[in-house]
């Protein structure tokens, strides 16, 4: 039997195959952090939406993501035969990792039988070189049943269609998951603010531009400055501003999909929401899930 490694994506796969460390890869391409996540769907149902999410978002080809759908199938079909020696998990400390963690945790309770291990760092895996991939691959760690069972409860509360499990774990002792309070207070400002329907990201795009018209690229890398530990790429981001562009909340020059080089500005209207003179649900409809919720 060999090593089965789940990590956080291509990237970190790449390094691993560089560093020639034994087994089989499993990339997780998923951004949990947006778009639906309910309770109620066995792991390969919910893979089938989530999927159906990232084409719809434009994030992903049709047909790539129906080769990664088929690939996942299967590895899950080897992880339930008992087919791997070891899965070993490889996460980074941010918000993009850490709900990939306790979904894959989750997940694992009930179909893995075998040694389960992380390898679990507080910078992101791609800062490192592939030579220094078999020194954290030796230092890897027994996942414990308190780590599980964390990540199961945490993923319940996640999926839930109401905000008070998750208000109740971060009420909770997280500390065997030491990246995991953080992650969640962060996702949690992603949640629509009461006073202008807007997410702590929107809010910071808006703020920038009330300041200046900004191209993508820029406003990107700007806002990246403000995260304490950064879990989103350009591609979401784009996606983001361009459902601004859409509301009329900021305007986009050229008007054709968001790039690094469109320039971009707030409007009236955007300025009037962020100053709370009116609310984003008066404008459109908010149709954004965090998790299991879903706000109209």
């Amino acid at each position: 039997m060999t090593c089965l490694h789940i990590t956080n994506g291509d990237a970190a796969a790449d390094l691993i195959r560089q560093a020639q460390i034994d087994g089989q890869i499993m990339p997780w391409r998923d951004v949990l952090h947006e778009g639906p996540v309910p309770a109620g769907l066995e792991i390969r149902a919910l893979r089938s939406l989530r999927m159906q999410f990232i084409a719809a978002a434009g994030w992903a080809s049709g047909d790539l993501l129906a080769e990664h759908l088929k690939a996942f199938n299967a590895v899950l079909d080897a992880i339930e035969a008992q087919q791997f020696s070891e899965i070993v998990l490889w996460f980074e400390h941010d918000l993009y990792d850490q709900l990939q963690l306790i979904e894959v945790l989750d997940m694992l309770a009930t179909l893995f039988d075998g040694p389960l291990t992380l390898v679990q760092t507080d910078t992101f895996l791609t800062s490192f070189s592939a030579t220094d991939y078999p020194a954290l691959f030796d230092a890897r760690e027994t996942v414990s049943e308190a780590q599980q069972a964390l990540a199961q409860q945490v993923w319940q509360a996640f999926r839930a269609p109401t905000m008070d499990p998750i208000i109740e774990c971060l009420n909770c002792d997280l500390s065997v998951l030491p990246h995991l309070y953080a992650s969640l207070l962060r996702w949690c400002e992603e949640f629509p603010n009461p006073e202008t329907g807007l997410s702590r990201t929107q809010t910071v795009i808006l703020t920038q531009l009330a300041e200046q018209s900004s191209e993508a690229g820029r406003l990107f890398r700007r806002y990246q400055q403000q995260e304490e530990a950064r879990f989103m790429g350009d591609t979401v981001f784009f996606w983001i501003v361009q459902r601004l562009v859409d509301a009329g909340v900021v305007a986009a020059a050229p008007t054709a999909a968001i790039t690094g080089e469109t320039t971009l500005s707030i409007t009236a209207l955007g300025e009037n929401i962020l100053n709370r003179r009116c609310y984003l649900q008066q404008i459109t409809p908010l149709d954004t899930w965090r998790g299991g919720m879903y706000f109209r």
